[in-house]
């Protein structure tokens, strides 16, 4: 017979950080497991969603790219990590001849948006019990409507290519929407508060969605 136990101290889970020792989860019959942990952490309510645009309501995009006006922006407060997940990014429109580049970068700095739209992340964890996130979302920013990111500035997902002609929304282009998941496209980064995640949708007129992820932590979780 074994007795295995999990030092909780040292994992994210719901008992906090000075818990102890808790059991290992098990089948009916005996045999140990191991969850995944992306399901794990959306069962105990620690991933977020944001949606800039829903529906069939898309966003403006920024135009070419602009360091200070990013189409997405989650700023991460002091005492609160996060890890990226998933992003997407959907274009409706892209507007004539120009470089289009999709990317996000993650920053040990705040983008302390003036002036852009709000908005509000949801819990993965659907009808209770998922709490709510400490970071602030925004979209749609402004041209100098935020603090570029400097510092420990990483690129964790790109794509981009030239567009040769103006797109009908008809047309068979490729790559209409750019997806990137953590462990499938790469590690996410752990980005620990104060710190920023910028998603940049650059083309010369574009319009569309974003949706991004992410697991969120406070200070002892993880």
């Amino acid at each position: 017979m074994s007795d295995i136990r999990i030092d909780s101290r040292v994992s994210p889970n719901t008992q906090g950080p000075n818990a102890g020792l808790i059991n290992q989860h098990g089948t009916p019959d005996g045999a140990a497991y191991v969850e995944n942990r992306m399901e794990g952490w959306v069962r105990k309510g620690l991933v977020f969603t944001a949606n800039a645009g829903t529906a069939t309501t898309p966003i403006t995009f920024a135009g070419a790219y602009d360091a200070d006006g990013p189409d997405l922006v989650v700023d991460v407060p002091d005492g609160t990590s996060i890890i990226p997940l998933f992003l997407s990014v959907t274009y409706e429109a892209v507007g004539t001849t120009l470089l289009l580049e999709t990317f996000a970068s993650a920053s040990g700095t705040l983008g302390a948006v003036v002036t852009g739209t709000a908005v509000t992340p949801r819990s993965m964890r659907v009808g209770g019990g998922g709490g709510s996130t400490n970071c602030t979302v925004n979209s749609a920013i402004d041209a100098a409507g935020c603090t570029v990111q400097s510092g420990a500035l990483v690129e964790f997902a790109r794509n981009g290519y030239q567009l040769a002609e103006d797109m009908a929304a008809t047309e068979d282009w490729a790559t209409r929407t750019f997806t990137w998941a953590a462990g499938r496209d790469g590690p996410g980064p752990l980005v620990v508060g104060d710190g920023s995640v910028f998603v940049h949708a650059a083309s010369q007129a574009g319009t569309g969605f974003i949706t991004f992820s992410w697991a969120e932590f406070q200070d002892g979780e993880y």
